[in-house]
């Protein structure tokens, strides 16, 4: 995948260099309205901590019940400049992960649900994504962009472990944690971009959320660094790292329930602009 995506990275930066310009080219950071879609190539590392009776026990999730740790998902986003230094956006992009195993350590998911000793778990995480945001632009010209942006997120996380019985006879169960631990989490960030040439920028972001409200707590960050290349009249390219952290605390019964997820690796997109 890694070498693919250096491929096209060299395949389009030659193609983007300033004696190949045949249009006019606006940045990025000047359109008028820009739909964009692409997909994300992430790494993950997750684990749940269950606070129970004032004891705390921490689950790896990708170790416990086989998630996996490299998975590929969909981004979609729409961006509106509907003043020179205003604009609107909004992005979407869901996260799904699955994973079996036999477990070889007694688990304890809280509430009175204990996974036994060879038992067999199926699980599934899913996390969904919507950000909204309004951004104004400080610094604007022909080369460079930079400002400012609020807005918030709204985050559905749903996270399930179905168990089947050890021996015959035993009841067979499921246990589900995400209503509790769905929130919308305000946000402050700042974003920024540069013009090397008349067809290649780099662009940057950074976000960071945070609620506390009753039993719920919720914090996420999102930083994106990358390039973009304008390959044609309306359509650009562009190759990003990505870095998407969540964290969130809800209650399961009377127990607290906690949990952490990170995501980080390559973004390649395609952007049509006006």
């Amino acid at each position: 995948m890694l070498r693919t995506i250096l491929a096209i990275t060299v395949l389009i930066s030659a193609i983007a260099s300033p004696a190949q310009a045949g249009d006019d080219f606006v940045p990025s950071f000047h359109e008028h309205f820009a739909a964009y879609g692409g997909g994300y190539f992430m790494f993950t590392d997750s684990n749940l901590k269950v606070n129970s009776g004032g004891v705390g026990v921490s689950i790896d999730l990708e170790d416990a019940f086989g998630l996996d740790d490299q998975s590929n998902t969909a981004v979609a986003g729409l961006r509106w400049r509907f003043f020179k230094k205003h604009r609107l956006e909004a992005e979407f992009f869901p996260i799904s992960r699955k994973g079996t195993r036999t477990i070889d350590e007694e688990i304890d998911l809280g509430d009175g649900n204990i996974v036994p000793v060879g038992a067999e778990v199926a699980a599934g995480l899913d996390l969904d994504a919507v950000r909204f945001n309004y951004g104004y632009s400080f610094i604007l010209d022909e080369k460079k962009e930079f400002g400012m942006q609020l807005g918030f997120h709204i985050l559905k996380v749903d996270f399930g472990v179905d168990v089947d019985p050890v021996l015959p006879g035993e009841p067979d169960f499921d246990v589900n944690l995400g209503d509790d631990l769905s929130a919308p989490l305000p946000n402050v960030g700042l974003f920024g971009g540069w013009a090397f040439t008349d067809r290649l920028a780099a662009m940057t972001r950074f976000q960071y959320f945070y609620i506390d409200i009753g039993d719920v707590t919720g914090q996420l960050f999102q930083g994106d660094l990358g390039l973009q290349f304008h390959l044609f009249k309306y359509f650009d390219l562009g190759l990003d790292f990505r870095i998407f952290g969540v964290y969130g605390s809800g209650k399961n019964g009377g127990d607290k329930v906690e949990l952490n997820q990170i995501n980080w690796g390559p973004l390649l997109s395609g952007t049509l602009r006006f």
